[in-house]
């Protein structure tokens, strides 16, 4: 079943009428735990992972970018560890150019980071998370820094430079 999943995303990357709803479905059945063997994969991680990166450049529709972040969040694992691949995937949608797309990427990462078992909520990058200005209109060099820091709290390293519109 995942691996159509994965036929039809790369097939039909970038056509959004076939993609939304495809990240939609793998959401839901991610939510109802139904491929939980999967997400712990790391061959199926990095290759979703991929596919999500390559549907992101360039998209501009808000609903499947946050779709994307959704499903990121997702692959970051279930257990004690988080996966640093995805980590820092999301960590880059901190920079998009999109503000209301990194205000959802911090809230989002934000609930998850407090799920995540191997925090207990003790992170530093979880109030940096909650109150930096996410969705105003700051410079790309701002946003960067920003990113970097969560990144950097997060134990990743952002390497691309600041998105830019």
């Amino acid at each position: 079943m995942i691996a159509a999943f994965l036929k039809l995303f790369e097939q039909h990357l970038h056509e959004g009428r076939i993609v939304l709803p495809l990240l939609k479905t793998i959401t839901l059945l991610m939510e109802r735990v139904a491929i939980d063997q999967l997400i712990n994969d790391a061959t199926f991680r990095s290759t979703i992972c991929k596919l999500l990166q390559d549907e992101e450049k360039g998209c501009k529709d808000i609903h499947r970018l946050t779709s994307i972040v959704t499903v990121t969040l997702g692959l970051l694992g279930t257990g004690d560890e988080i996966e640093k691949e995805p980590l820092t995937f999301i960590c880059t949608m901190l920079m998009h150019p999109f503000p209301r797309v990194r205000r959802i990427t911090a809230e989002n990462l934000y609930v998850r980071l407090l799920e995540s078992p191997d925090l207990d909520g003790q992170n530093p990058s979880l109030d940096f998370l909650l109150t930096n200005p996410w969705d105003s209109d700051q410079s790309p060099k701002n946003i960067h820094k920003m990113a970097s820091e969560v990144a950097s709290a997060l134990g990743v390293e952002i390497i691309e430079a600041a998105q830019e519109e």
